[in-house]
């Protein structure tokens, strides 16, 4: 029986809107090599994101999870592509180094593609650690209580994030059937539910006697 997890820290998350502008063409008389597709582009862009997420850390990740098109016509070559970009990782020297490396490689081929590329930020939240010295109280509790557990980083973003930077913040985390979450398929046991509760309410009694 699991409180599923004990939260360490809690990701940054980096988003940005990435532009691709390339030059529209008729697709039946526009040879390959002389096209600036910025759909064929965008695609490059976003396999190298991919592969060297993988590459760099298991608990790094990065989305594209928004792309729009232009024209939009299926006859046209595309000019502009815009997609979006989240990066999520707990340390934030992990962050720097991946966007720094995947930025310049971006430039790189949009350069010898001959191709403009604009890359705007719009979102930049700061990791956060969570308080040692009350996640070794919800071990110790879950201990006693018999009740199995595991560290975890959490991916997503909780209130625990604004204030674990002004004050001690503990988060924990129950079971997910199949470990879906933040999604209207996500369920969890009421059992596991009551076991969750059960902890929180030691850590509260503890902390207020």
């Amino acid at each position: 029986m699991i409180v599923r997890g004990v939260v360490s820290h809690v990701v940054g998350q980096r988003r940005y809107t990435v532009k691709v502008v390339g030059e529209s063409n008729h697709a039946g008389t526009t040879p390959m090599y002389y096209r600036k597709d910025a759909v064929g582009e965008a695609s490059e862009f976003i396999s190298l994101l991919t592969k060297k997420a993988k590459e760099t850390d298991p608990y790094l990740v990065a989305t594209i999870g928004k792309i729009e098109v232009k024209p939009n016509v299926p006859n046209v070559i595309a000019g502009e592509v815009v997609f979006s970009l989240d990066i999520r990782h707990h340390q934030e020297t992990i962050l720097d180094s991946f966007c720094k490396e995947i930025f310049s490689n971006f430039d790189s081929f949009a350069e010898e593609a001959e191709i403009k590329l604009e890359i705007s930020q719009w979102m930049d939240v700061k990791p956060v650690e969570m308080d040692v010295e009350m996640n070794h109280l919800v071990r110790e509790i879950a201990d006693e209580k018999n009740i199995s557990y595991q560290d975890i980083v959490s991916g997503a973003g909780h209130d625990a994030q604004v204030f674990g930077r002004m004050c001690p913040t503990c988060l924990l985390f129950v079971p997910s059937q199949g470990g879906i979450s933040h999604s209207p398929k996500e369920f969890t046991s009421v059992p596991d539910l009551e076991r969750g509760i059960d902890v929180l309410s030691e850590i509260l009694y503890r902390l207020a006697y």
